[in-house]
């Protein structure tokens, strides 16, 4: 995904000792708000990144299978 530094490169996405600039690394791990329409018995699921910032990736992807195991709860 690409969106302005505003959403990613902000402490709580990062954590607090990182920052995202032209001169940093890509792609860099993050932690964006997501949402949970299905988890399945073997344990992935998927997630809608389209709610509640209106995020895509380039080609216009919103949903994505993944292991729950990597899901971060707030």
């Amino acid at each position: 995904m690409i969106d302005k530094t505003a959403m990613f490169g902000t402490e709580q996405a990062l954590g607090p000792d990182a920052w995202l600039d032209v001169d940093s690394p890509y792609p860099v791990p993050v932690e964006i708000d997501c949402t949970v329409p299905a988890t399945g018995p073997d344990g992935v699921a998927t997630v809608s990144v389209h709610r509640p910032h209106r995020l895509e990736t380039v080609c216009g992807q919103r949903e994505f299978r993944v292991r729950r195991d990597r899901l971060v709860e707030d």
